[in-house]
């Protein structure tokens, strides 16, 4: 995982889950323009495109392989996530358990 600095310039850095269509696509897309953008999915692939879309334009982006509904792999994607060491200004757009269990690791490791 190549690193991101989101905390230059006092900018903060948003995970995205479910970024690789509809409207998680477009918001990754948007919050590129104000900080740097962790993509979290399950698709590596469609990830990339989307990575390579935000950072085409000029931002910065990083993709995290993540099935939301498997608990180990959520955990392994917090431990990325935290490893990165950005300042993480807010995660979204997906409802539900699944995007509960990767909030309660994250602020709990």
């Amino acid at each position: 995982m190549a690193p991101i600095d989101g905390g230059q310039s006092g900018r903060e850095a948003y995970i995205v889950t479910g970024p690789t269509a509809g409207i998680g696509r477009q918001t990754a897309l948007d919050l590129a323009r104000h900080g740097a953008v962790v993509l979290v999915g399950r698709d590596p692939g469609r990830l990339d495109a989307v990575r390579q879309t935000i950072e085409g334009g000029g931002g910065r982006a990083v993709s995290v392989v993540c099935d939301l509904s498997d608990l180990a792999s959520v955990r392994r994607a917090a431990a990325r996530i935290i490893e990165l060491g950005l300042p993480i200004g807010s995660i979204g757009p997906t409802r539900g358990r699944c995007l509960a269990r990767l909030r309660v690791i994250m602020q709990t490791s």
